[in-house]
């Protein structure tokens, strides 16, 4: 770990990171509250909601555009122009309200989101080692669980001190901070390919043709179709789990405001100590290990906490839950930071990560269509064993070949692309 806490990129990617996804979970807190505060309206809540998930469609297409440009320069631009946004939407809810106005400033964040994750996810690589790679990932994830503490814990004082716009204006604080510490971050191997002619550049043939090859890529290789199997199972079944988490602390547990964000904040203290534990798990155990393993735990966490009706152990068993969540998540992006080929990064960490993402609503909407109908420790019970069963399929004899060494072969595959080589889609941002 020392070589890592040495290395000065790694600390500043960290650092300015840190900063804006505070402000993230600031804004994420502040926003609905403050729609709903304003219009009174559920369904104006539920848009505010809808314009935070159409941007997740765009990742699937941006990482085409990352593959092409320099890493570093995008994310700074991404966080500039979300700087620029939440200014305007702070500006405008103290002049005058407008609703429409705050979903097209939402959807635009969102937008410019979009490009951030992918150039995020494909520069690690390029400022640590492989063999730093996994702790690399385990202390961007425990990060993240940190600032989500943050901000659920800081958030509603905030609120209550200095209103929600204000929780605006502190996010695009955090974008600019971050954009400024990308300044001082230059990495091997990102500059931007170099431009051709105004066909290739005006042309969706090419466009196409890179962002099919990703996708191909992905389904070439039996060990990255089981990777997304197990992301979108487990989006699909706990994203729902942590909304019925609040109607179970509100109902079954009789509890208050304060027990659920104590047993949230378990969680997430899980997540953090299962991402520093990854990397040292992943050389101890197989890549089988981890994914079956993890799953089971987490589904066999929920059943527990559904026929356990006290706060104190839903905390414990959260906690558990959190070190597996932790364990599995860190220990995906390690093993496919270190697998897929450099010119690919982009457009598959894109494509990944929009395909995940339409899991969770998904599995949101059957909830919420069967909350009504079914009882709620049922729900739990029917999560908790979804997915304890996608975990049994890391048991069959054919899962063996599911192993590191399966996804380092995909480094290789770029071979199989000769056309990712040429120059198209290069519009040039500065190198710096």
């Amino acid at each position: 770990m020392h070589l890592l806490l040495r290395n000065r990129l790694f600390l500043i990617l960290f650092s300015g990171q840190f900063v804006s996804s505070v402000g993230s979970n600031l804004f994420s807190l502040a926003l609905p509250w403050y729609v709903l505060l304003m219009t009174k309206s559920t369904t104006d809540l539920a848009l505010s909601g809808i314009m935070g998930m159409i941007p997740s469609f765009f990742t699937l297409f941006s990482g085409v555009f990352v593959d092409r440009w320099s890493k570093r320069w995008t994310m700074l631009l991404s966080d500039f122009i979300r700087a620029i946004l939440c200014l305007a939407m702070t500006v405008s809810v103290i002049i005058h309200f407008q609703l429409w106005l705050i979903l097209l400033l939402q959807l635009l964040l969102g937008i410019a989101g979009s490009v951030f994750s992918p150039a995020s996810s494909a520069f690690v690589p390029r400022i640590v080692s492989d063999e730093e790679i996994p702790l690399a990932t385990g202390l961007l994830q425990s990060m993240n669980s940190t600032s989500q503490i943050i901000g659920t814990m800081a958030g509603g004082v905030l609120i209550a001190l200095i209103g929600a716009p204000m929780l605006f204006l502190l996010n695009g604080l955090s974008f600019f901070v971050s954009s400024l510490s990308l300044l001082f971050l230059k990495a091997k191997n990102d500059t931007p390919l170099s431009k051709t002619n105004a066909s290739n550049l005006s042309g969706l043939k090419n466009f196409w043709r890179e962002w099919i090859a990703g996708i191909q890529l992905i389904w070439k290789f039996k060990v990255m179709k089981v990777i997304i199997a197990t992301a979108i199972v487990a989006n699909f079944a706990l994203t729902p789990f942590f909304i019925l988490l609040t109607a179970w602390v509100k109902g079954p547990l009789h509890g208050t405001a304060l027990v659920l964000a104590i047993i949230e904040t378990s969680s997430s203290l899980g997540t953090i100590l299962g991402s520093l534990l990854s990397a040292e798990l992943g050389r101890r155990f197989s890549t089988r290990w981890q994914f079956g393993n993890s799953l089971f735990i987490m589904g066999l966490m929920v059943v527990l906490i559904s026929l356990v009706h006290h706060a104190t152990w839903t905390s414990v068993l959260t906690f558990i839950m959190g070190i597996s969540m932790g364990n599995v998540n860190s220990y995906l992006f390690a093993i496919l930071m270190r697998s897929i080929p450099k010119n690919l990064q982009g457009r598959i960490f894109g494509s990944l990560s929009a395909i995940v993402s339409i899991a969770a609503p998904l599995g949101l909407v059957i909830v919420t269509l069967l909350l009504s109908h079914v009882p709620l420790f049922i729900l739990l019970i029917g999560i908790g064993a979804l997915t304890i069963i996608s975990s049994i399929f890391y048991t069959f004899p054919n899962m063996k070949d599911i192993s590191l060494s399966a996804l380092e072969q995909m480094a290789l595959s770029s071979n199989d692309f000769p056309h990712l080589q040429k120059d198209s889609l290069s519009v040039d941002l500065p190198e710096m």
